[in-house]
């Protein structure tokens, strides 16, 4: 589920994976999305909310998780990969609504 996620911000070519806040080193603002994931009979659910961070300096990165986007998606055995494109089309849906692109962080 995670990998075809993460496939779907590769092949969408609006966004980009980076390994940490620091975005390479150029210290832009990035979006964030924290998952917690959890298997019971097969069947997987996943928790996200998603914000924004931006370092100031190598170890000086301050972080904002907006609730309002505090979302749970249900996923069944054989559905992985539907699952994780469910989870990119709710990431859009979230940049959309809540103008998240646009925050500044100070």
């Amino acid at each position: 589920m995670f990998s075809s996620f993460k496939e779907a911000i590769s092949t969408s070519q609006r966004y980009e994976l980076v390994p940490d806040l620091s975005d390479h080193g150029k210290l832009d603002a990035v979006l964030i999305i924290q998952m917690a994931c959890g298997e019971h009979n097969n069947f997987v659910s996943v928790g996200s909310v998603y914000g924004m961070a931006k370092c100031f300096g190598p170890k000086n990165c301050h972080l904002s998780l907006d609730g309002r986007t505090l979302n749970v998606l249900m996923c069944d055995p054989n559905g992985e990969a539907i699952c994780g494109k469910e989870l990119f089309k709710e990431f859009e849906y979230v940049l959309a609504t809540t103008g998240m692109r646009g925050v500044k962080l100070e």
